[in-house]
C-alpha cells in the first residue's frame, strides 16, 4: 500500500451519502494499512462500512439505525 495524502473528509462524504438515492448493490473499503496511523484508519474504515449498512438498511427497510 502507499500512503496517498488528501481525499475527503469523513463528514463530507456522510453527507454526500445522504444524496445517493439509488440502492446500494456492494462497496469496496480498500487501502486500510494501520501500520502507517497507529490504527486511525482502521477506525475511519469501520465508521464508513458502518455508515454504509445503515444507510442501505434505513432506504430497505424505511427505519433508521440506531447510533451508538
Amino acid at each position: 500500500a502507499n500512503p496517498e495524502p488528501g481525499g475527503i473528509y469523513l463528514w463530507t462524504f456522510l453527507e454526500s451519502l445522504k444524496n445517493i438515492h439509488t440502492p446500494l448493490i456492494g462497496f469496496d473499503v480498500a487501502e486500510v494499512t494501520p501500520e502507517y496511523d497507529f490504527g486511525v484508519t482502521s477506525i475511519l474504515a469501520s465508521k464508513i462500512i458502518f455508515e454504509l449498512i445503515c444507510s442501505s438498511e434505513t432506504r430497505r427497510f424505511n427505519t433508521a439505525c440506531r447510533k451508538r
